[in-house]
């Protein structure tokens, strides 16, 4: 008896320690993505532990297997999705003639006050392709970086990482590219380019539309 005791204190604890740790990972996933990977996975991790009531062993070993089984389908599809998206962010790190600010967003709102410049904000994702494109072939132009760094203070946001989750969910942003010109207070003042991305020659009218010959 003491035997068959410790045998299923250890099969039960071998499952809760190995949903636990699935479960840490589901929390970094949701975190780290805005995709419901790590959300579903802490769901049926959750219902399988819950099976730790029950007093049949079949049924609560059933649901404890499946539900780390299920979890870990969709613990493997999000670390693929973070994997992807870790490879196409690289393709951002350009060096643009356009300067994107390099602090947080208080920072730069504080900054724009002090110069009396409106604040530029460009939302991207890593899978979006027109954003890379609007990256590469405008933010690159020594003439566009000319007009934007006269007239704005300028901020480049991944959509779906660190500040720019938040930032993204307070200005409604739901399409990439996003492009916003917003005041000193944080209020917006227009959204560009929507649903067009500009070009080099577009990008340059925005600035000198925002450009005032009174700033510091």
């Amino acid at each position: 008896m003491v035997t068959d005791l410790t045998s299923k204190f250890k099969s039960n604890l071998a499952y809760n320690v190995i949903a636990g740790l699935f479960l840490a990972y589901s929390i970094f996933l949701i975190w780290e993505l805005p995709q419901p990977y790590g959300v579903v996975s802490a769901i049926i991790l959750i219902i399988g532990l819950m099976a730790n009531v029950l007093k049949s062993k079949k049924i609560k070993i059933s649901l404890f297997v499946l539900s780390i089984i299920g979890s870990g389908i969709f613990l493997c599809i999000g670390t693929l999705h973070v994997r992807d998206n870790i490879q196409k962010r690289k393709k951002f790190d350009l060096d643009t003639e356009v300067y994107f600010e390099k602090g947080n967003f208080e920072a730069a709102l504080k900054k724009a006050k002090g110069l009396n410049k409106p604040i530029f904000i460009d939302f991207y994702t890593a899978w979006c392709s027109s954003c890379l494109i609007l990256s590469r072939e405008v933010f690159t132009k020594k003439d566009v970086g000319e007009a934007m760094n006269k007239a704005f203070i300028n901020l480049k946001y991944d959509a779906e990482k660190g500040e720019g989750i938040a930032l993204a969910k307070r200005y409604g942003v739901s399409s990439y590219p996003t492009l916003l010109v917003i005041n000193s207070q944080g209020d917006t003042i227009a959204r560009v380019g929507h649903p067009w991305i500009p070009n080099d020659k577009k990008m340059i009218e925005i600035a000198e539309k925002y450009y005032t010959n009174g700033q510091k």
